[in-house]
Order: structure tokens, then C-alpha cells, then sequence
């Protein structure tokens, strides 16, 4: 008898490892993912700015992170600076052109795990209709169920050259580079 449930115990484990075959897709937490970047002004200091309007979904997989994927749109209207003549200005042609282009987009095209909790995260990234690859370095911070849900969270950074996608207004008086912050939190998209 007790062989045979060792039997049936080793079953249950080689099953439950075996069933996890593909990632599991997650909705970004709108209340808890932020996208910030920074940029200098003139020397003075950095301002920051965030886009408040997103879409888009992540599949993760901790065990196999580099079968991760990650699509993102971003509504660059939701430019916010806290300064609402800096929001105009940046809305327009010197920046993001918003009247003729109404979406930055990001698509993954590549992760690597670097470290037990650390990864690099490359991808396509697409601003004012010019598309270059952009890598960001990611921190897995924690995966846990929360109030009855999955929920996954990460820390990432990068940062580009604004210039590389036409936007040269003003340089070197405001800075060329841009660093980029968020802190994205998921939540696991419940079977209907």
C-alpha cells in the first residue's frame, strides 16, 4: 500500500510539473504600474514625466523567463509633467507630435535571465513612427497569490536617445538622453 501511494506521489509531482507547459498571461495592475522617464533641463535638474494612459499584456513564466513575452501601447496624450503648459509643449511637434502620432509602442523580442532575480529585456520600440530596439534591465521582485489572485511584480530600467528617433528639439540644451523607470505590477487574467 504504501508503494503504491509513493507511486501515485510521484504521478501527482511529474503531472503538476508537466502541465505548466506555456506562460500565463497577465493584465498590468492600472492602480500599481508606473511609467516614468527623466530628462535634463539645461543642467538645473531632471524633470520627470509619466504617461498615465496604457495597454497591453505579459505573458511569465518564472521557471522558463526567456519564453516570457510582453506587449505594451502607450497614449503619449497622457504625457503629465505636473506643469500643464509643459504637458501642451511636449504633446506637440518639438516632442511627441500627439496630432499625428497617437501610440508608442514596445514589443519584446528577446529575455534573458542574467541572475536568480535579475534579466534583461529587449524588444522593438516604435516613437513617432520610427522603430528602434531598446533594452531594459529588469528586477523580478515577487510572485504571490493576493487577495484570490495571482499577482507579479518587476522593477525595470533603460534608457535611449531621443535623438535616434527624431525628436532633437533643443539639444543639448535639453538632454539627448532619456532615462526610463517603471515599476510594473500584473495580475493573472482569469479563465471566462
Amino acid at each position: 500500500m504504501h508503494k503504491f501511494l509513493a507511486i501515485i506521489g510521484v504521478f501527482s509531482i511529474f503531472w503538476a510539473f508537466s502541465a505548466k507547459a506555456e506562460p500565463e498571461m497577465y493584465d498590468f495592475d492600472q492602480g500599481h504600474t508606473r511609467i516614468l522617464f527623466f530628462v535634463n533641463h539645461a543642467g538645473f535638474s531632471d524633470v520627470i514625466g509619466e504617461f498615465a494612459e496604457y495597454g497591453g499584456y505579459f505573458m511569465f513564466d518564472k521557471d522558463k523567463p526567456e519564453e516570457s513575452y510582453v506587449t505594451i501601447t502607450i497614449n503619449p496624450s497622457s504625457v503629465d509633467t505636473r506643469h500643464g503648459g509643459l504637458n501642451d509643449h511636449l504633446r506637440g511637434k518639438d516632442f511627441f507630435n500627439t496630432p499625428v502620432y497617437n501610440s508608442i509602442n514596445f514589443v519584446s523580442t528577446k529575455i534573458e535571465k542574467t541572475e536568480e532575480n535579475t534579466g534583461k529585456l529587449t524588444g522593438d520600440l516604435t516613437l513617432l513612427g520610427v522603430t528602434k530596439p531598446l533594452t531594459f534591465d529588469v528586477n523580478f521582485n515577487k510572485q504571490d497569490e493576493f487577495f484570490g489572485r495571482m499577482h507579479v511584480g518587476f522593477s525595470l530600467k533603460a534608457k535611449l536617445k531621443r535623438s535616434d528617433f527624431s525628436m532633437d528639439y533643443k539639444i543639448p540644451l535639453i538632454g539627448d538622453e532619456i532615462s526610463i523607470l517603471v515599476q510594473a505590477e500584473g495580475t493573472k487574467r482569469q479563465n471566462d
